[in-house]
């Protein structure tokens, strides 16, 4: 009886050793932290004095390296992220932003569209993320087990192929992505999917009619106030995409432009904070070197429309 109960703690403490040197392996090439937020875990700067917030659209949109050496900027957007954690990343890191600042607020085709955020299909998946960035109050539906898991053991709710590549040192993360250019043959396809991901799917009610969250509407009013209160200069920006894409939309849905703009246009109207759209611009709308899919820019289309804001809205690098 002892030899077996000597061989199950033998066991157990080999399992234990496999899973937290499997653990550590993780966390030691930083799998755990999504390629998305990496420039959270270096640090956000003080004093920042261009930034912007978004979804994947912000992500990929703003590359401020011709004005970093100037000015302090950052990146706060995030794949798939709602204007309600703009606002709250907002809160938790206004002290980083200094008085006088721009800050580029994302306004994407689906940024109101849906069902509140925790009733999205991938509300888990992308609210883990969160627990790497922002304290406990300020994150929907905290939960310790979540926060233990995602901050000391990580590899347990990893999916297997992400535990493999990880430990690998094979993970694909924003830059190596950042660096493609879009496939005029894709472009349509691409375009036709992001049009059903972007303002269909979830987003049309029973009787047919388009599903507005009315948190997102606070969520914007809410960042606007409070970039009012610490000094700061907030700007609407839409950002550049392929053509594909709006002919997507407009072919699919046409009334869908006159609704999107008459919502900003009424946002606009509310909070005298100026509105930029550059979604049907010239100079990006059929240059496929520029973008990485129908509706992303890469790193050369970003660098170009960032340097094009400075011109154009702030006035700089003239």
């Amino acid at each position: 009886m002892k030899k077996f109960l000597l061989k199950i703690l033998i066991y157990i403490a080999l399992l234990t050793t496999i899973m937290l040197s499997i653990n550590f392996l993780y966390i030691h090439n930083k799998a755990d932290i999504d390629s998305d937020i990496e420039a959270f875990a270096n640090g956000v700067p003080d004093n920042i004095q261009i930034c912007n917030f978004g979804s994947s659209h912000g992500l990929y949109g703003f590359n401020y390296e011709d004005i970093e050496k100037k000015y302090t900027c950052f990146n706060f957007a995030l794949s798939s992220q709602s204007l309600m954690y703009d606002y709250r990343i907002l809160l938790n890191f206004k002290n980083k932003i200094k008085k006088d600042s721009v800050v580029f607020i994302v306004i994407s085709y689906f940024s109101f569209l849906g069902k509140t955020e925790i009733e999205g299909k991938d509300f888990t998946s992308k609210n883990r993320r969160y627990y790497k960035i922002l304290p406990r109050d300020l994150i929907e539906q905290y939960d310790w087990e979540t926060d233990a898991y995602v901050n000391y053991l990580p590899s347990l709710i990893a999916t297997p192929g992400d535990l493999l590549k990880n430990i690998l040192s094979l993970k694909l993360n924003k830059n190596n992505q950042w660096d493609k250019e879009a496939d005029a043959p894709l472009a349509y396809k691409d375009a036709q999917e992001a049009y059903e991901r972007h303002i269909v799917t979830d987003k049309i009610d029973k009787n047919g009619e388009r599903i507005y969250r009315q948190e997102a509407f606070n969520a914007i009013y809410s960042m606007i106030n409070l970039l009012k209160e610490i000094g700061a200069r907030p700007i609407f920006i839409t950002t550049p995409f392929l053509s594909e894409y709006t002919d997507a939309i407009k072919n699919n849905a046409p009334e869908f432009f006159s609704e999107f703009y008459s919502v900003v246009n009424e946002i606009v109207k509310n909070t005298e904070v100026k509105y930029y759209d550059y979604s049907h611009d010239k100079r990006f709308r059929n240059d496929y070197s520029l973008f990485m899919n129908s509706d992303h820019l890469n790193r050369k289309g970003a660098r170009k429309f960032t340097n094009i804001l400075m011109r154009e809205v702030l006035g700089f690098l003239e």
